[in-house]
């Protein structure tokens, strides 16, 4: 749901509970490729920190495109929805979670 408070703030753990990601923008100017899935993007089970937040979307340093000629070094932020993510301290939520996609 669009316009969710952020759960998650820059420098907190969490785990990726589903894989359904779709790219939600492109410098591509024939804009083919907006709503694919993105080539690079979290596995379930995976631990990632969180590198930003940006309202409901966090990013994480791991699948941003690096350049050092760009402000902070990164060329291009790569934005995932927070509902794909659970907090690694809430380790109850996350199994159940991960159960979910398991048998879906």
């Amino acid at each position: 749901m669009l316009g969710e408070e952020p759960k998650f703030n820059t420098g907190d753990r969490v785990v990726c509970i589903s894989e359904n990601f779709a790219k939600i923008a492109t410098t591509d100017v024939a804009k083919s490729t907006v709503g694919t899935q993105a080539q690079r993007h979290p596995i379930i089970g995976e631990v990632l920190t969180v590198y930003d937040n940006l309202g409901d979307f966090i990013c994480f340093d791991k699948y941003n495109d690096k350049d050092p000629e760009y402000l902070e070094g990164v060329s291009e932020f790569h934005w995932f929805h927070q509902s794909r993510f659970e907090s690694i301290q809430n380790k109850q939520t996350v199994k159940e979670s991960l159960m979910v996609q398991l048998f879906n």
